[in-house]
This record gives structure tokens, sequence and C-alpha cells, in this order.
């Protein structure tokens, strides 16, 4: 799946958008960088097993559970961390 997104401007908003601070939001990219979102395969107990780990501290070592892969787990708090913050 793929998304683009936009912002059309004007000079007389130019103004207003700068107030919208879009560089400080890690997601934005310009160019032709994309954002690479890998979607985890986890089941719903795997998840909700997650989620009550999550967010992690600063210094704490990665989630870790038996039969799931560690690539799986590292993509679903990334996946975590931005649902976490449209929340």
């Amino acid at each position: 799946m793929q998304m683009i997104v936009g912002v059309v401007g004007a000079p007389e908003i130019d103004d207003l958008l700068d107030q919208c601070r879009f560089g400080d939001v890690a997601e934005t990219r310009t160019g032709r960088d994309a954002l690479q979102i890998r979607v985890p395969l986890l089941t719903s107990r795997e998840r909700a097993w997650a989620n009550q780990r999550l967010p992690l501290a600063p210094g704490d070592k990665s989630l870790e559970l038996p039969g799931v892969s560690t690539q799986d787990l590292h993509d679903y708090a990334d996946v975590y961390r931005r649902l976490a913050a449209a929340g």
C-alpha cells in the first residue's frame, strides 16, 4: 500500500504553514525518500501482550517473546509509537 500526502501552498499562507512545523514531525519526508513502515505479523494475543509492555522507557531492553520474531516485535513497537501519537 502506498499513501502520498502533500500540502499545496500559496504565498498568503506561507507563514501559517511555517507555524505548523511539519519539519519537526519525524514522519515528514521531503524529496524522494519514502518512509517505510513494516507491518508486523502478530496474533491478537501477541499484540495484547506487547501493548501491556509498551511504550518502552529509554534504556529498556527490546521486547522478547518466545516463538515471535524479534523483528516483528521491534516493528510493532514502532507502529505502536505512531498509533499512540495519533490517539
